[in-house]
């Protein structure tokens, strides 16, 4: 793992994207949300990381992690759990020398448009109108993930699960872009997720929608951050002796104010849910 010195705080140049071959433009900029798709119209957005820190985060560092997750939640109430002390100790996380390298080049990441589906030839695709890939476990969903680069024949990248500090950097852009604020991030998401909460919260019985389905749940282009299924994250639990994974996000049979967009919880990798699924990142190489 890359460790940085304090004093070694690297801010990046905001810079063009860059389009990895056999990807092309599509729509956006990097503070409305920057397009490409592949060939078989697997969509991605730039994600644009301001800096690099001494921890392995990549946004905002200690301050930001301490406003966004990582606090002992599960011994408090759930609707308390902003107020709780920061807690960096419980959770782990080794971003690798290569994905830090590559953001201090290019200046950012991709990740997938929409929640990972299947599409008619079962295979796993970022594409709007399909039910997320659920039922799927934590290792099976990373295989997947760096599988796809293999099935869509891309080069130069590398595709993965997202780190947590990949997830926290994405509502970082996003309050920084002015898409949404501190609050809608960390305390209460369900004005812009499918949460059991949602508009029609009071006649209808909340239920799994397919991907790209709700306008609503569309931030700087990146649809079901909040709400619809949980994800899948790189990040682990340690205070079991097999940490548990990190899920985010919250899905549609919770409460906005309950489980928002910044909220950690954890299933055991091997869990396999019918309200969790994945995306993807891509890291240039």
């Amino acid at each position: 793992m890359l460790m940085l010195k304090k004093k070694e705080i690297q801010n990046l140049p905001i810079q063009k994207p860059y389009i990895p071959k056999g990807f092309e433009y599509v729509e956006g900029d990097v503070n409305t949300g920057f397009v490409i798709q592949d060939l078989y119209a697997n969509h991605f957005i730039w994600v644009p990381v301001k800096n690099l820190t001494p921890n392995g985060t990549l946004d905002g560092g200690l301050s930001f992690n301490s406003q966004f997750g990582r606090r002992d939640f599960y011994k408090h109430k759930r609707k308390d759990w902003q107020k709780h002390p920061f807690n960096p100790s419980l959770y782990y996380e080794k971003v690798d020398e290569k994905k830090l390298r590559s953001l201090e080049k290019y200046g950012g990441f991709y990740v997938s448009q929409y929640t990972i589906s299947k599409n008619e030839d079962n295979k796993p695709c970022s594409q709007k109108g399909n039910l997320p890939w659920i039922w799927i476990s934590a290792i099976e969903a990373q295989q997947v993930a760096q599988s796809m680069c293999m099935l869509y024949g891309w080069e130069g990248v590398h595709a993965d699960l997202p780190y947590g500090a990949e997830w926290d950097s994405i509502l970082q852009w996003l309050v920084d872009s002015g898409c949404k604020t501190l609050k809608q991030v960390l305390e209460d998401s369900w004005k812009w997720g499918n949460y059991s909460k949602f508009a029609w919260y009071k006649t209808h019985v909340p239920d799994l929608v397919p991907t790209g389905s709700l306008e609503k749940c569309s931030a700087n282009r990146i649809y079901d951050l909040a709400g619809n299924t949980w994800e899948w994250t790189r990040e682990q639990n340690n205070e079991y002796e097999k940490p548990p994974m990190i899920v985010r996000g919250g899905a549609f049979n919770h409460e906005g104010h309950k489980a928002p967009a910044a909220f950690r919880s954890y299933e055991h990798a091997n869990c396999q849910l019918g309200n969790i699924s994945f995306r993807v990142t891509l890291t240039i190489e």
